[in-house]
């Protein structure tokens, strides 16, 4: 097995682990946990994964085999395509999304797993195409725009 093969291998591995994939309990089986597994689950570390041609695919923080801090994925360009904030595992701040040219895509914000705040989107041109305020998970203002800036749809829940 060529060495990339062997890298290719053990990211999988990781991400799985990460991802919550693979589900091995130790007490259930006679095999015991592998150096890489005590690594994941007792120390910080961030996991890189690759595309074919050696770029950065993403960055995944852990922090005791648990996702922790800003974790970002990019497109084989190089430039950054998305921000994900988390805490203890779990989806928590504010999150971004850019397109391949480099204008911002959206962004959110997430508190204690639900949406709180503005929920924005954009065209591609930059130009603004959707603007949702949230409060605890629930959409209380809706406004969408076409390209050229001029409303396409809007409504305030607030208002009966």
């Amino acid at each position: 097995m060529s060495y990339n093969q062997q890298m290719k291998k053990i990211i999988l591995v990781l991400l799985f682990a990460v991802l919550g994939v693979a589900s091995t309990s130790y007490a259930e089986s006679e095999e015991k946990p592998s150096p890489l597994d005590f690594l994941l689950l007792t120390s910080n570390a961030e996991i890189v994964v690759y595309y074919d041609d050696g770029t950065i695919r993403g960055k995944i923080p852990l922090k005791k085999g648990i996702r922790e801090g800003r974790a970002y994925s990019y497109y084989p360009n190089g430039s950054k395509k998305s921000e994900i904030y988390y805490v203890n595992g779990e989806v928590d701040g504010t999150s971004r999304g850019w397109y391949d040219n480099g204008k911002l895509k959206g962004k959110e914000t997430i508190r204690n797993g639900v949406r709180h705040g503005y929920r924005k989107s954009y065209y591609k041109s930059g130009a603004k195409k959707e603007v949702v305020l949230y409060e605890n998970g629930e959409p209380v203002e809706i406004n969408m725009y076409h390209e050229d800036g001029s409303a396409l749809y809007e409504k305030d829940y607030t208002k009966k």
